[in-house]
């Protein structure tokens, strides 16, 4: 179990370091609004939040690739509870939402949040 502090809490992260893969389940998500009231960003060199493109505020990266999510974490590959077993990193969804058309996944406290990049 690693323990991270986040403006004076402490945010517990089931996570070890042998983890190859973060596993989504397809139908578990946080909204966003109410994720970050309970776990704010805290890596914001390379995140941060657009509050103006959904009705729910998206989390988007200011790099890249970057090397840790949003809660400071390793980037490690995601897929689906169930899925083929791939390991993916960041996809390019089917439609573009405004101007981000990649994304990826991680999960806090083993619910799926999704994270936005930038179009290239």
């Amino acid at each position: 179990m690693t323990f991270y502090k986040i403006l004076g809490r402490v945010l517990v992260l089931r996570m070890s370091d042998k983890v190859e893969k973060v596993l989504i389940d397809g139908g578990i998500a946080w909204r966003v609004d109410e994720l970050l009231d309970k776990y704010p960003i805290a890596n914001i060199d390379e995140w941060k939040i657009d509050g103006v493109s959904n009705k729910y505020p998206m989390i988007v990266s200011t790099v890249a690739n970057p090397k840790f999510d949003p809660w400071g974490r390793p980037t490690i590959p995601w897929n689906f509870k169930g899925g083929d077993g791939n390991k993916y990193n960041w996809i390019k969804g089917s439609m573009p939402v405004k101007d981000y058309e990649r994304f990826r996944y991680t999960t806090i406290e083993a619910i799926a949040v999704k994270l936005w990049m930038k179009k290239a």
